[in-house]
């Protein structure tokens, strides 16, 4: 069985820093174009 994860404070603000930008691309491609929430989140799964 694998040991738990602690993430250290360094790469807790990576994980921040890129959920941010990745919140923001989904905005702009909603700004931009017609692709609804579900169509976002499908292109993010692959």
């Amino acid at each position: 069985m694998p040991k738990e994860w602690h993430p250290t404070n360094e790469e807790l603000e990576v994980i921040d820093t890129e959920s941010i930008q990745v919140k923001l691309a989904c905005e702009k491609i909603k700004e931009h174009t017609t692709a609804n929430k579900k169509y976002i989140l499908k292109c993010l799964a692959k």
